[in-house]
């Protein structure tokens, strides 16, 4: 629904024996097939705004800048 927000934790977890020193998370092509029944959304990549945040131990910090939409995740060059 428009102008709700959800959540989804994703865990990533190194199960090898082989200490992790890099980590690349980048999103995948975004495209959209037609218009959103009931709506005149056309472009919903460039619309729908994510945000990214990472919690190690008791501190959380944003990873992706506040004002991305899921358009200019795909487009960013993946980051360390």
């Amino acid at each position: 629904m428009p102008g709700q927000s959800t959540s989804t934790t994703v865990t990533i977890t190194n199960s090898g024996t082989a200490p992790a020193n890099a980590f690349t998370l980048a999103a995948g092509t975004c495209t959209q097939s037609g218009g959103i029944a009931g709506t005149s959304a056309t472009d919903l990549c460039s619309t729908l705004r994510v945000v990214i945040t990472q919690t190690v131990g008791s501190t959380t910090t944003t990873v992706s800048p506040a004002s991305s939409t899921l358009a200019s995740l795909t487009t960013a060059s993946p980051s360390p």
